[in-house]
Formats: structure tokens, sequence, C-alpha cells
């Protein structure tokens, strides 16, 4: 290796864990979830939705790294 490559760092992972309860109502999809209340769960974090994307299947979001 030479140059940059040799003083490559790739930080560790960060991993936001949220768990979920099963409710009796039909209305348990995570899509019904609003982007404001993913902003607020995120802002604990110091992460933001950077952009985002959906379709029939899926909805996708690109964060921000939180420091």
């Amino acid at each position: 290796m030479s140059g940059n490559e040799e003083h490559f760092f790739e930080g560790a992972e960060k991993l936001l864990e949220i768990w979920f309860e099963e409710t009796s109502c039909n209305n348990d999809d995570l899509r019904n979830i609003s982007r404001s209340d993913w902003e607020d769960v995120l802002s604990q974090v110091n992460c933001e939705i950077i952009s985002f994307s959906k379709n029939d299947l899926i909805d996708a979001f690109v964060l921000s790294t939180s420091s």
C-alpha cells in the first residue's frame, strides 16, 4: 500500500435498535409511522433523514451519520 491507502480507516458501524410491540388493531404496518415521528426518533441520536424514496413495496430512507 502506498499514499493515503495506508491510513484508511472506516469507523465502527452505528446501530439504532427500535423494538415494536404487536397490537390488537389492524393498523400495524410500519409504513403508517409518519415521517415526523421517524424524525423525532432519529433526532435523539443526532441523525437526520437526508433522502426518501418509496414505491408500492418499500419505503427507503438515506440517513445522515450521527456524531
